[in-house]
C-alpha cells in the first residue's frame, strides 16, 4: 500500500525559528548568500557563488521565470478610510490577458478594511496624467472578493499597476515595501508577470552565476508558475487530510518537456518549490493523458499522487502528454496544480532541490521532508547553528538525497 500523507500531523513538522534568523531586507549584493549543501546525509556551509562546484555533473536546473506584480493597491473611501486591495489572480481570465486589458478587468482579491467598504460603493484612485482607477466590489467566493477595476486613459492594466501598485512582501516581514524591493524581490530572469509572491529560491542567482553554470555543462531551462498568496497559507487543520492545498497556474513549452526527455537519466534539479511542484505535476498530467486520451482540461489534484493506482515510467508519461498537446495543436502546456508533496510522495522528475529555508508547520517544509526524509531536522538545526538566514530574503540550500 502506498504511504499516504493524509494523517500527517503538521505539529510534527515544527522547529523554533528565532526572529534574528529572519532578515527583513536582502543582502547588500545579490548572490552574497550562504549555501547549505546536503548530499547523501552529509552537510556543510559554503557560499552561494560556489553552487556550480557542488552540483552533480550535467545536472539540469529548471527555473520559474514568473515575475512579481505590484499587486497591492491602497485606496481610500470619501471619508478617508483606508482600503487595501490585494490582487491574487484574475477572475475567469488568464494573467496575461488581464494585465493587457484596456479599461476594465476583474480580479479575485483579499481586501483589508472590507467591513468599511459599503455595498455598491465605488472607490477611486487618481493617478498620473489624469488617469483615474475605480474599484467595484461585485461578489465574493470563499474568503476572496471579486473586484472589478475600471480606468480611464489609453493604458493597459499592467501600466496601471506600475503607477499605483506596491510590491506584496510576505506578511511575516511586517514592513512596507521600498524602492529596493522593486528590484530585489524579483529574479534576474523574471519574464512573465503574474506572481504575488516571489519564487525566492531564485533571488540568489546573478547573470554571472547563470553564465558559469552553463559553462560548466548544466542545461538551464525555464517554466512559469504564478505564485499565489496561498503559498503563505498556514496549515490550520490538525492533519493534512483537513488542509485544502492552494491551486496555482503554470505554463511551460513542449520544448521543455522534450528537453527533459532528451536529458535521459541525468539529474534534474528544480530551483525552488514552485519549479518542483510544476515538474512533478507534469508526470501526473501525463498519467491522466494515458488514462484519458481525450483529456482537454489539465489539472493535478491534491491527492492524485497518493490515490493513483497507475505506475508508469517518466518517459511514458511525458510522451503521452506531448502526444496530447500535439493532438490539441498547441505548443505549450497550460495547467493548474494543487499537488501536495509530503512525506510518502515518490518523486518522478526531480533528483534534488535548490531552496530557501521555510517556515515551521508549512506545506513547503513538508515538501523538503518528502525529499530528504527526517534528515530535514538535522539540516535545519545545522542551519540555525551556522547563523543561516531563513525565509524569503534568507540564505539557500542545495538538497540532494
Amino acid at each position: 500500500m502506498k504511504p499516504n500523507p493524509r494523517q500527517i500531523r503538521i505539529e510534527d513538522y515544527s522547529y523554533q525559528l528565532p526572529d534574528e534568523h529572519v532578515p527583513l531586507f536582502p543582502p547588500a549584493v545579490r548572490g552574497q548568500s550562504n549555501l547549505v549543501v546536503y548530499q547523501s546525509g552529509e552537510m556543510h556551509k559554503t557560499s552561494f557563488v560556489k553552487l556550480a562546484q557542488h552540483l552533480p555533473d550535467q545536472a539540469m536546473l529548471v527555473f520559474n521565470q514568473s515575475r512579481v506584480i505590484p499587486a497591492r493597491l491602497v485606496m481610500h473611501r470619501a471619508s478617508g478610510a483606508r482600503i487595501e486591495v490585494f490582487l491574487l489572480q484574475p477572475f475567469e481570465m488568464e494573467h496575461q490577458g488581464a494585465l493587457q486589458s484596456r479599461s476594465t478587468c476583474t480580479w479575485s482579491c483579499l481586501v483589508g478594511g472590507a467591513k468599511k467598504w459599503k455595498d455598491n460603493e465605488v472607490l477611486e484612485l487618481n493617478l498620473t496624467s489624469g488617469v483615474v482607477l475605480r474599484a467595484h466590489r461585485i461578489g465574493r467566493t470563499d474568503e476572496y472578493f471579486n473586484i472589478q477595476l475600471e480606468w480611464s486613459g489609453d493604458v493597459v492594466f499592467a501600466e496601471i499597476l506600475e503607477m499605483a501598485g506596491r510590491i506584496p512582501l510576505p506578511p511575516y516581514l511586517k514592513r512596507e515595501s521600498t524602492a529596493e524591493d522593486n528590484e530585489r524581490y524579483q529574479t534576474v530572469y523574471a519574464r512573465l508577470s503574474g506572481s504575488v509572491a516571489a519564487p525566492t529560491a531564485g533571488l540568489h542567482f546573478t547573470d554571472n552565476i547563470l553564465t558559469e553554470l552553463q559553462a560548466k555543462g548544466h542545461p538551464l531551462e525555464y517554466l512559469t508558475l504564478h505564485v499565489g498568496a496561498g503559498t503563505f497559507k498556514p496549515v490550520s487543520a490538525d492533519t493534512m487530510e483537513g488542509h485544502h492545498m492552494h491551486v496555482e497556474h503554470f505554463v511551460l513549452s513542449k520544448d521543455l518537456i522534450q528537453a527533459i526527455l532528451n536529458h535521459g537519466e541525468r539529474p534534474i534539479i528544480p530551483v525552488g518549490t514552485t519549479s518542483m511542484r510544476t515538474l512533478e505535476s507534469l508526470y501526473w498530467l501525463g498519467v491522466q493523458c494515458l488514462q484519458n486520451p481525450e483529456l482537454k482540461s489539465f489539472h493535478v489534484d491534491q491527492w492524485q499522487a497518493y490515490d493513483s493506482t497507475t505506475e508508469v515510467s517518466r518517459e511514458h508519461a511525458l510522451r503521452a502528454l506531448l502526444e496530447r498537446l500535439a493532438s490539441l495543436k498547441i505548443d505549450h502546456c497550460d495547467a493548474t496544480t494543487g499537488i501536495l508533496i509530503a512525506p510518502g510522495y515518490a518523486f518522478h522528475l526531480c533528483d534534488g532541490l535548490i531552496t530557501n529555508f521555510h517556515q515551521p508547520q508549512s506545506t513547503l517544509l513538508l515538501l523538503v521532508a518528502a525529499l530528504i526524509g527526517e534528515k530535514w531536522r538535522d539540516v535545519y538545526q545545522f542551519a540555525l547553528n551556522q547563523d543561516i538566514r531563513f525565509l524569503s530574503y534568507g540564505d539557500s540550500s542545495l538538497l540532494i538525497p
